[in-house]
């Protein structure tokens, strides 16, 4: 099993930029692949649903099948897949401006098996000239390029792995009235559904809501939260100027 933490920094970043569809409605199968990715990423393709997302120029491809800028899609070229994993480069995205160059896992060698270095190939070098291209390093590993892009996230992205930590989902932008509507519900018993205020932390504030599904009848926790600048001042003012802490 890959580095929790690192694998938990993964996910942390993915559920930040909007791109964890884990718990969603509809989010489609998983898309299986024999390439066989260092360890993080691995996990990460396997336990996990997730839509294309940015990283440092370039666009990690989604693991769910149909999906646009999919794993499927991206090594369906056959000869370019091909001659790429057998010298040792394991494609796994492509550059954020569109081209058809790859982004891969530089395996050739390595020593560690939960990360590899990051590498960009050229695609017309193997389809047009029959060649290998020299591959342009681009990171020391995924880590190295999600760690980069976490500090330029701020404090959304901690935020997201402490919910990921307690069990809950989210969180959610929702619409002011939805959130002046759970807000109602705070401190209500419930059989289906309770609510629980978080507090307020950088310009936004949150709702914890606990629901039991009808299906399985198991409960699960979402977090929602507004802007505050979004709300009727008002109600705005009401609110319970608590700052948000950690979620146990």
């Amino acid at each position: 099993m890959a580095s929790i933490p690192q694998l938990e920094r993964l996910v942390a970043l993915a559920g930040s930029l909007g791109a964890l569809v884990d718990a969603a409605d509809g989010a489609g199968d998983a898309f299986r692949t024999r390439v066989q990715y260092p360890r993080v990423f691995g996990e990460f393709v396997e336990r996990h649903a997730f839509v294309a997302f940015d990283v440092g120029g370039f666009r990690i491809y989604s693991n769910i099948q149909g999906a646009e800028d999919g794993l499927e899609e991206l090594l369906a070229d056959k000869i370019l897949t091909r001659e790429l994993v057998n010298a040792g480069f394991l494609p796994f995205g492509r550059p954020a401006t569109g081209s058809y160059d790859r982004i891969c896992f530089d395996v050739r060698g390595t020593q560690d098996p939960d990360d590899a270095p990051v590498v960009l190939m050229d695609h017309e070098a193997i389809l047009s000239k029959n060649r290998m291209p020299k591959p342009r390093r681009l990171a020391d590993g995924l880590m190295d390029l999600v760690d980069r892009e976490r500090q330029k996230a701020g404090p959304f992205a901690p935020l997201f792995l402490a919910l990921l930590l307690c069990g809950c989902t989210g969180p959610d932008h929702v619409s002011p009235a939805k959130f002046k509507a759970q807000y109602a519900a705070v401190g209500q018993a419930g059989t289906m559904q309770t609510a629980q205020y978080l507090g307020q932390r950088d310009g936004r504030v949150f709702i914890r809501v606990r629901s039991m599904s009808v299906v399985s009848r198991k409960w699960s926790d979402h977090v929602i939260y507004v802007d505050l600048s979004e709300l009727e001042p008002a109600f705005r003012d009401s609110l319970p100027k608590t700052e948000m802490k950690d979620i146990q």
